[in-house]
């Protein structure tokens, strides 16, 4: 029996063969290194898993080891100096995401959250908003999601609507981050 869809995010692997090593994706890393290991016919001695952009991190690896590569996603590289790679990667990128969500504006922020929240529409998150006590009618709310112009109050309550903690650095944007997965935005 196959296995159902889900939203769990993809990770990037590496693989050690101790003659060579691969680099690739997987939403099951797991389960990939079983069937590495069943279609080559070699044992997999160790592998590092990181969870991470994947799609992104992974084509960065690939391209910085090119000049190692045997074959496809197979290389002749260090294991550890391969996975020191990979850890400088993803380091590298998650410090773009976060500078790309810091510049994100104050709009742009709640309107991801009400997405990332099950498509939460204005209205909703407006009857919400009232239920704590924020006279903001769906047409306020939508104007002021359109101009980007709230309390920090206001700010605060959002964030507790959406089951987030608030950060409220300076301008140009708070920083969410999400109660349930840790994730800011």
């Amino acid at each position: 029996m196959g296995r159902s869809f889900s939203p769990k995010q993809q990770e990037v692997y590496i693989l050690d063969f101790e003659n060579m090593i691969k680099v690739g994706r997987s939403r099951w890393p797991k389960d990939r290194v079983k069937q590495i290991e069943r279609d080559t016919g070699q044992k997999v001695t160790r592998y590092s898993v990181i969870p991470c952009n994947a799609s992104t991190v992974e084509w960065e690896m690939l391209s910085q080891l090119s000049d190692y590569r045997i074959a496809g996603e197979y290389f002749i590289y260090p294991y550890e100096n391969a996975v020191f790679l990979l850890l400088e990667t993803v380091a590298k990128y998650e410090k773009k995401r976060k500078e790309a969500d810091l510049a994100m504006t104050i709009q742009e922020k709640i309107k991801v959250l009400m997405v990332r929240r099950g498509d939460i529409s204005a209205a909703e998150l407006s009857r919400k908003l009232q239920a704590k006590g924020i006279a903001l009618s769906p047409q306020s709310l939508s104007n002021r999601l359109k101009r980007g112009k709230f309390s920090d109050y206001e700010i605060q309550k959002i964030a507790e609507v959406l089951n987030c903690d608030v950060e409220l650095p300076p301008p140009p944007a708070p920083i969410f981050k999400m109660r349930d997965t840790g994730e800011s935005v």
